[in-house]
């Protein structure tokens, strides 16, 4: 309660005094207990950030879907050429197949794993450059 001391004696000047809130002006309640909620201005700004953040979160989305991706598929003409030149290498040199299996099988998902990340990065800045080109030719005011 708050109290002021005047000439010895404690008077109280709540009664008199009117809690206004900032936010609504309504009268009994503080800003910080408002049950109206206050609306913020927002710029431009504030949109562009937004909207390349749900841009970025769609791309992870994106990569992380990269690696869903069905082993089944057409391998791609780099991957067919090197396990092939590997094969002819081990048959040029008289040497059985059968020993380097596993080592071909490894060598093959090595290669799958290489060219799906620098297919996806090609994607990726590809789109980031379609963007800051896209930036570069909005009219300014």
């Amino acid at each position: 309660m708050n109290t002021r001391v005047q000439d010895n004696k404690l008077k109280s000047y709540e009664d008199n005094e009117v809690i206004r809130c900032h936010n609504c002006q309504g009268e009994k309640h503080f800003a910080k207990d408002c049950k109206m909620k206050t609306m913020k201005v927002k710029d431009e700004s504030h949109y562009l950030q937004k909207a390349e953040q749900i841009k970025k979160q769609s791309k992870d989305k994106a990569f992380k879907f990269c690696f869903m991706v069905d082993d089944d598929k057409e391998p791609s003409p780099l991957h067919q050429q090197a396990v092939e030149k590997i094969r002819f290498t081990l048959h040029d040199n008289h040497l059985t197949i059968e020993p380097f299996n596993d080592d071909i099988d490894h060598i093959s998902e090595m290669i799958k794993e290489y060219v799906t990340n620098v297919e996806y990065r090609v994607s990726y800045y590809k789109d980031e450059l379609t963007d800051t080109q896209f930036r570069l030719e909005e009219p300014r005011c």
